[in-house]
């Protein structure tokens, strides 16, 4: 017998999916900055291109999305965006979960490095539906607990059925992973999380990595000396995961020159 909770009509039923749960961190934070504090010039344009670039910012992650549904079936993939949250879905098969992570960490390592965004998020698969108008479903639940309750740091974590169906995937004819060092990293919990600290030119065209490398140091730089704790240890994770990172052994002295100079 069918398990009744999976089709709940004839028209209405559950997909087998990988849902990405993304979360914006600081959102509300930046919001606020959109609106001026003051009605001098100087605090109007600020909270102008504040708002500017959190629309480019928003405006960049679907106008990506709904790109590749020209190289998907177009109700394989898709995208739904409230608030500071933004879940992507695409039916599970085997091309699909390879893609699915490399455009997360395209868009993860963009957001970063032309809008100073960071996000944090969790990748399960399991029973969603998920169309324009709708999302709902066990996946969903469980993608928002895993985001919320084990990304922590600003990482998007990978639930371990996925991570094995993944691998399963991946490997080549010697059984040997083929993308691991370049798209997944295991971290000192145990978690596995998406790599966006090591670029993979030959997929990211067209990035630089030197200005990426700089960018980073420079947001941790900012922020790792934050009165606020909770804001502290997510940078100084991101610290030390910079300077494990390859690009650290290239660029070793652009972090020591960022890190060298004082704040003004």
């Amino acid at each position: 017998m069918k398990p009744i909770e999976k089709t709940l009509s004839e028209e209405l039923t559950y997909e087998n999916r990988i849902v990405v749960f993304i979360d914006i961190l600081g959102f509300s934070n930046i919001v606020k900055s959109t609106v001026a504090t003051k009605k001098s010039e100087s605090y109007v344009q600020k909270a102008n291109m504040v708002l500017t670039n959190l629309r480019s910012a928003l405006q960049f992650i679907h106008k990506h999305f709904d790109g590749l549904k020209d190289d998907y079936d177009n109700s394989s993939i898709q995208l739904s965006q409230f608030s500071d949250s933004i879940v992507i879905s695409v039916l599970e098969n085997s091309e699909e979960l390879i893609l699915i992570f490399k455009h997360i960490k395209l868009v993860q390592a963009r957001l970063l490095n032309k809008f100073n965004i960071l996000i944090r998020g969790g990748v399960v698969k399991g029973l969603l539906i998920h169309t324009d108008n709708l999302l709902l479903g066990p996946a969903m639940v469980n993608a928002y607990n895993l985001e919320s309750k084990c990304a922590i740091s600003p990482r998007i974590v990978v639930d371990p059925k996925v991570k094995w169906s993944y691998d399963k995937i991946n490997k080549n004819d010697f059984g040997e992973i083929i993308e691991k060092e370049k798209i997944l990293k295991k971290d000192y919990d145990g978690t596995f999380y998406i790599d966006y600290f090591n670029y993979n030119l030959d997929f990211y065209s067209g990035e630089n990595e030197e200005e990426y490398f700089r960018t980073i140091c420079e947001i941790v730089k900012e922020n790792v000396e934050s009165s606020d704790i909770s804001i502290r240890m997510k940078y100084l994770w991101m610290r030390e995961k910079l300077k494990k990172s390859l690009n650290y052994k290239k660029y070793e002295y652009i972090y020591k020159e960022i890190n060298s100079s004082k704040k003004p």
